[in-house]
């Protein structure tokens, strides 16, 4: 199976089922992938919004699992973006855990849910190659994993580090994450 824009469309309906009051911020997505065509083509031009995926792991001691990025020398939530071959926005994510940090006997495959957070941000464009910024909606997902599974010397060596839900820099997503912290796993 592989992702389509129906797909994608399906996860933004869903998530705007549970958060209603995002519509405004979300309905230009929405349209885009109602409306827009690729003709069975994944390239698209650079009016198209950019998606991209995001786990967020939860452990038992409501911390959330962050990746240093070189970069900005701080600590992040990872994020990347989605390849066409993937068969969900849902299974992206996992892919990246097992993608980046291995060891895919820790995780459980996504089960059905709608993403716990759609964040909207504008990615930088090129004037050297006329390339105009674009928006960039990124899908976070929940995993849930126990601390002990991931301190050993191989997870470690990857630059992540776990962080206290209420260190969490953003407000909606720190919030989304309690909330899930507060449900049976």
């Amino acid at each position: 199976m592989r992702l389509t824009r129906e797909s994608i469309l399906e996860d933004v309906r869903n998530y705007l089922r549970v958060h209603v009051e995002e519509l405004g911020v979300l309905k230009p997505l929405h349209d885009a992938l109602k409306e827009h065509r690729h003709d069975g083509d994944a390239a698209c031009d650079s009016r198209c919004p950019l998606i991209a995926v995001s786990p967020v792991v939860l452990d038992e001691r409501d911390s959330v699992l962050h990746f240093f990025h070189v970069p900005t020398r701080s600590w992040v939530l990872y994020a990347d973006f989605v390849e066409p071959s993937t068969e969900s926005l849902a299974h992206s994510a996992y892919q990246i855990l097992v993608e980046t940090l291995g060891m895919d006997s820790v995780w459980l495959p996504p089960q059905p849910q709608p993403p716990l957070l759609i964040d909207v941000s504008t990615v930088p464009g090129d004037r050297n190659r006329c390339i105009p910024p674009r928006t960039c909606y990124t899908f976070r997902y929940l995993f849930r994993a126990l601390s002990t599974q991931l301190n050993c010397p191989e997870f470690t060596k990857f630059g992540t580090k776990w962080i206290s839900i209420r260190d969490v820099r953003d407000s909606l997503l720190r919030k989304r994450i309690a909330v899930a912290a507060m449900r049976p796993g």
